[in-house]
């Protein structure tokens, strides 16, 4: 069963500046990394009720992290935009899927295991790709 949105909100808001506050960046690079935290929960929250894949979940939501980001550090709110955005996109981090592909692996269950990275590989190439555009875009203004 799906949690409720206000708890898959605050999860990734915490998860988000707590992670952004773990690589090194201060209070305020951690609290903007807790607003794309509530931004991107609300927006995996729904495209899940629409049964949108991992990857096209991957891809929007880490172009919308990253262009809030981006937003927020040309506003004067966070210092560090790639610490906001390495605490925000760590909750797209297929950890659990890497962590399962290695066990099948390790207990010879190879297709499975082969299976399983290979999606967690498509949902990481789906992270740089979101957040790879709006940079590209954000360094191009």
């Amino acid at each position: 069963p799906q949690y409720a949105l206000w708890a898959q909100v605050l999860a990734t808001a915490l998860g988000s500046g707590a992670f952004s506050a773990f690589f090194g960046g201060g209070v305020n690079d951690a609290l903007c990394a807790a607003f794309c935290g509530v931004v991107l929960g609300a927006l995996l929250f729904f495209m899940g009720r629409r049964n949108a894949n991992l990857f096209f979940k991957s891809i929007v939501g880490s172009a919308l992290a990253a262009l809030i980001a981006v937003a927020e550090t040309r506003l004067g709110l966070g210092r560090n935009l790639d610490m906001i955005i390495i605490g925000t996109l760590m909750c797209l981090v297929p950890g659990i899927m890497i962590t399962n592909f290695m066990r099948d692996i390790i207990t010879g269950d190879w297709v499975a295991g082969i299976t399983k990275l290979t999606e967690a590989l498509l949902i990481a190439a789906g992270i740089a790709i979101g957040a790879g555009i709006v940079l590209y875009a954000a360094q191009a203004l």
